[in-house]
């Protein structure tokens, strides 16, 4: 009896230091984390770096750590996971996030690794320890490659759809990105042959300027 007097009080006593752990505000570049997605249709770009401000209170300080992750919309985790260790049960972090996969239809968490509370979601004021804010999506940014090219709009070009083939006023450099930021095709000329891609958006990046390509 005496046993299990002691293992319910320290039950109790494991519930009154932790009971209460919860993420407080949040911001992204100095802004609330609602407001500022609300301002930017919750958008994000790969390629750019995001700060991120948790705060936090009665945390677990062993192999813990504040967590901003991109799911995917079936809450799968994806590569884009930024991390910063908890060292004291309450303070703050700043974590730098810089998405590197286009996400659509994503979640965006953020959360202690502890957390075990997997609500709320959805536009709310109320934060716990585990904080979803969903749809998200991130978009194609710029790109070192991209930007080695013209970055205006791309004019005098045409798609046929049914040859699959982008033809151009005069032969350019020209790189074709699909939407996580990989080049598919590359090459010099006024004839581009999109056959070999899968349906989907591309970005044409050219030395005469840049296009988006839907190819269907």
């Amino acid at each position: 009896m005496k046993k299990i007097i002691l293992l319910a009080l320290a039950s109790i006593v494991s519930l009154m230091c932790y009971g209460q752990r919860q993420l407080g505000a949040i911001t992204i570049d100095g802004d609330p984390l609602d407001d500022w997605l609300v301002a930017n249709g919750s958008e994000f770009s790969t390629g750019t770096t995001y700060e991120f401000v948790v705060n936090f209170t009665g945390q677990e300080t062993t192999d813990n750590e504040i967590q901003v992750k991109f799911l995917a919309g079936n809450f799968d985790d994806t590569a884009d996971i930024f991390t910063a260790p908890i060292t004291s049960a309450d303070g703050v972090v700043t974590i730098s996030v810089t998405p590197t996969a286009v996400n659509t239809g994503g979640i965006l968490q953020v959360r202690s690794s502890t957390s075990t509370d997997f609500g709320p979601a959805g536009f709310t004021a109320a934060y716990t320890d585990n904080v979803f804010r969903d749809p998200v999506t991130v978009i194609l940014g710029d790109t070192a490659s991209v930007d080695s090219f013209t970055r205006g709009a791309l004019t005098g070009y045409s798609y046929d759809a049914a040859s699959d083939i982008v033809e151009l006023d005069a032969s350019v450099d020209y790189s074709v990105y699909n939407l996580a930021g990989s080049v598919v095709a590359e090459g010099s000329s006024a004839t581009i042959s999109l056959a070999g891609l899968v349906d989907g958006v591309y970005i044409l990046a050219t030395s005469a300027g840049t296009a988006k390509i839907i190819k269907y």
